[in-house]
């Protein structure tokens, strides 16, 4: 049972007697066991709180009723489970059934469907059966907005595998945790604020839950979420017109604040995609970029990264990432200069156009030996394409002592032979690196990703932090 005892959440929660409750609270050493702690109906804030209810245990009804010869069989089968809600009685232990309050939240009902698998692995002549547990749960509550109920749905996922003979198996109630524990308190408190429910930011919210399609790590808004939003931005230009889309893959971080910095840097007025979720706004203006120093998405990156070196407030990014940007909004971020009037200078717009192609890889391989132990070792490799000017050696140096390479150029490569093709490329500043070589037992994994994309982001963050950094400051002593 989990108990809502103000702002604070208490699980696995027992009645005792006498107005005194049990809290069992795991520990994971075997040798020790669980601790438990009791509390007297003194330690609660009100005679009667609320609580969420449900069984320990997952109870499996059917037996085996279906089989393949894929070597998995679907097992059983588990209503859906529809969890206790109510008020308990802090001095008696009597519990009346309805939905809870928590502030401003009326949790109306909390459902979980399970679906069980039963599987068996081979292990040469013998195999081992194991259960996976697929949790589905839906959260339904109303929120209170001057009197008025709004209704949400809230679903997240889980899965668990469990070795056989032991059928019974617990249910993962850690969604149950992240709804009580962090996301009604935050709606509270974004409420508190006289924040408006209609703004309220439930992509951010839902992304909070585990889900099957998403189980990103989500934290409160950063500046290097902003950096996120301008380094996965896409410009599509038409003959007579230049268009930013901004949101790719950070729509919970999509808030009031990232997106007021960005129309106030480039000056323009984003609006959300209904379908996409996306945001997109005309730049008229830089049909007549300078193409001959940089290339269209880069010129718009790079003033977009200036402004928000330039500009970012951590304050006002913390406040403002639970509300979601109004396509009404008129209210403008006061910046530190005009940026689409006093744009970089060659100098910076040519190095930011150079870092901004950066390419990188990052993978494992191995290679089997017969008699001997297999071999395995991982390569990085560092790729910018030569943009028509050599890199001064002062910058090249700084650029491979920031990212730890030796970068060096090479002209471009033209095999005559097919067979060769590809080695080919065109002209470019490349490193390779072969590291961590290792003799292992068994069999060596086959060649794979361990990390390109974070990599070539994470190398151009280095570059984009110093580069940035430097010509600001060259800027400023003129």
């Amino acid at each position: 049972m989990i108990i809502i005892n103000g702002n604070e959440v208490l699980s696995d929660i027992k009645y005792l007697h006498n107005g005194k409750f049990q809290r069992t609270i795991p520990n994971y050493d075997s040798l020790v066991g669980n601790r438990t702690e009791i509390f007297e109906k003194d330690c609660f804030v009100n005679n009667c709180v609320p609580y969420i209810d449900y069984p320990e245990y997952v109870h499996v009804k059917d037996e085996l009723i279906k089989k393949n010869n894929y070597c998995y069989e679907d097992f059983g089968k588990v209503d859906d489970l529809i969890c206790d809600t109510g008020y308990i009685n802090v001095a008696d232990g009597k519990k009346e059934k309805s939905p809870i309050f928590i502030g401003k939240v009326c949790v109306d009902e909390i459902r979980i469907k399970t679906k069980i698998i039963k599987k068996f692995y081979t292990y040469g002549l013998s195999y081992e059966d194991y259960l996976e547990l697929y949790f589905h749960y839906e959260f339904n509550f109303k929120i209170s907005d001057n009197n008025n109920y709004h209704n949400y749905l809230f679903e997240a996922d889980s899965h668990k595998i469990i070795k056989m003979p032991f059928y019974d198996c617990t249910y993962d109630i850690q969604p149950l945790f992240i709804l009580t524990r962090k996301i009604i308190p935050l709606i509270n408190k974004y409420l508190s604020l006289g924040n408006d429910l209609m703004d309220l930011n439930t992509y951010y919210l839902r992304s909070l839950l585990p889900n099957k399609d998403n189980r990103t790590d989500i934290h409160p808004f950063s500046f290097e979420d902003a950096l996120d939003i301008i380094y996965n931005l896409d410009i599509i230009r038409g003959n007579d017109y230049v268009t930013i889309v901004v949101g790719k893959g950070k729509i919970p971080y999509m808030n009031a604040y990232i997106v007021r910095l960005i129309n106030s840097i480039l000056k323009l007025k984003l609006a959300q995609n209904i379908n996409s979720k996306l945001y997109k706004a005309d730049l008229p203006y830089c049909l007549n970029y300078p193409k001959d120093n940089i290339s269209l998405r880069n010129y718009i990156q790079c003033i977009l990264f200036w402004g928000i070196y330039d500009n970012f407030d951590v304050k006002k990014a913390r406040e403002a990432f639970l509300t979601l940007p109004s396509n009404s909004d008129q209210e403008e971020i006061v910046l530190k200069k005009d940026y689409i009037n006093n744009p970089p200078d060659t100098e910076m717009l040519k190095i930011f156009d150079f870092i901004a192609d950066i390419d990188a890889t990052c993978y494992i391989d191995g290679h089997c030996r017969v008699g001997r132990d297999d071999c395995e070792w991982k390569e990085r490799t560092i790729t910018i394409p030569y943009k028509n000017f050599k890199l001064p050696k002062k910058i090249l140096s700084k650029i491979n002592e920031l990212l730890e390479a030796n970068l060096e150029f090479q002209e471009e490569k033209k095999s005559k032979n097919i067979w060769d093709s590809d080695k080919n490329h065109p002209a470019r500043y490349y490193f390779f690196e072969e590291y961590e070589r290792e003799y292992v037992s068994g069999s060596a994994c086959r060649r794979q990703d361990i990390g390109s994309s974070q990599l070539k982001r994470d190398s151009f963050y280095k570059l984009l932090n110093f580069f940035l950094k430097f010509y600001s400051l060259k800027d400023l002593k003129g």
